[in-house]
């Protein structure tokens, strides 16, 4: 696992194969008590293989580490495989936003995941 902040303060968690190809990432803005996911990928060829687990997995940790108490994260509602590994991660659903995607339109599911410590 690989961990990188920027210098606007973003972390980034990635995992990667042996030549250092990047399989998985997340992109996550840490504060005192409160973190935000911003993107989570994986490449095409390494999806179903728990690589998006394991970089979520991670994240938890390091926010329970630094004592966060909540991460919160975003989604479109029609991606049901992410949705599904949010819920299998302890993230509930809070909020719908309405047509909050365009091209196309979509509703964006907003989660959150507490009870970290």
């Amino acid at each position: 696992m690989q961990i990188y902040q920027d210098e606007k303060g973003v972390l980034f968690f990635s995992e990667t194969d042996e030549s250092g190809k990047v399989l998985s990432f997340c992109s996550v803005k840490p504060t005192d008590f409160e973190w935000e996911i911003y993107d989570v990928e994986t490449i095409p060829e390494a999806r179903n293989k728990g690589f998006a687990t394991k970089v979520i997995g991670e994240v938890i940790n390091s926010a329970k580490e630094k004592r966060a108490e909540k991460i919160f994260l975003e989604v479109r509602e029609s991606n049901l495989v992410a949705i599904h590994l949010y819920t299998k991660l302890g993230f509930t659903k809070y909020l719908v936003r309405k047509n909050y995607y365009s091209n196309p339109s979509e509703n964006a599911v907003c989660m959150v995941k507490t009870a970290l410590f």
